[in-house]
Formats: C-alpha cells, sequence, structure tokens
C-alpha cells in the first residue's frame, strides 16, 4: 500500500531526507520534456509565447529548489536563450547591433523616424 502523501513528507523529513532539493537529473527531465513540446508554431505566436512562459517560470522555481541551479544551461538545454543573459548582453533595443558595427546609433546612421511611422 503506497504511502500517503503527507505521510510520505513526514517519513522524508525524519530520515533527513530534503524534499525540495532536486538534483541535475531531475532538471535534464524537466528539460527534455519541455524541449520535446515546443510548438511547431512561429515564435510570435501566442502557444509559443506560453511554451516560453513555462519555461521561464520553471526556471524560477527551479533555481529555489537547489543553490547550484545553473538558470544559463537550463535554457541551454531546452534549446531557446536564457532571457536574463540575452537582456543582458544585447540591451533592450535591436540597435545595439548596429552600434556595434557601425559605431553610431540608429538615429546617426538613418536619421529620426517620423512620429508617424512609431
Amino acid at each position: 500500500m503506497p504511502l500517503k502523501p503527507i505521510t510520505a513528507m513526514r517519513k522524508d523529513k525524519a530520515t533527513g531526507k530534503s524534499v525540495t532539493t532536486m538534483q541535475h537529473r531531475h532538471f535534464a527531465f524537466i528539460a527534455t520534456v519541455l524541449a520535446s513540446n515546443k510548438p511547431d508554431a512561429s515564435p510570435v505566436t501566442p502557444e509559443y509565447g506560453q511554451w516560453r512562459s513555462t519555461i521561464n517560470a520553471f526556471a524560477y522555481n527551479l533555481e529555489k529548489t537547489n543553490p547550484n541551479f545553473d538558470r544559463a544551461r537550463f535554457f541551454s538545454a531546452v534549446g531557446v536563450d536564457d532571457p536574463y543573459v540575452t537582456q543582458a548582453a544585447y540591451g533592450e533595443g535591436p540597435k545595439l547591433a548596429r552600434d556595434e558595427i557601425t559605431g553610431k546609433t540608429f538615429e546617426e546612421t538613418f536619421g529620426k523616424l517620423p512620429d508617424d511611422w512609431v
């Protein structure tokens, strides 16, 4: 007869097992499941956005389960960019790629966009 969840938690606490500590194998399994459920849709569709939100939620909560959790490694295993790393590396807008190539801002290169274009 299987133990009830509350009984299993009490038993784990009594034996010194931590209920919330997850290991690399758990993270790898979750990443594999998330990667295998990637929608076939374009990245601008709601389905893809929901999938990315799910990955972000998992990463945020898995960080709490183990101090050795490697967020970038988890995102790499899922097959997407970590939004925190990407934002830190590339900033907020795509014009930084232009800055690295030309050394100029978008406005310096092309002029200011008309107000009705924004």
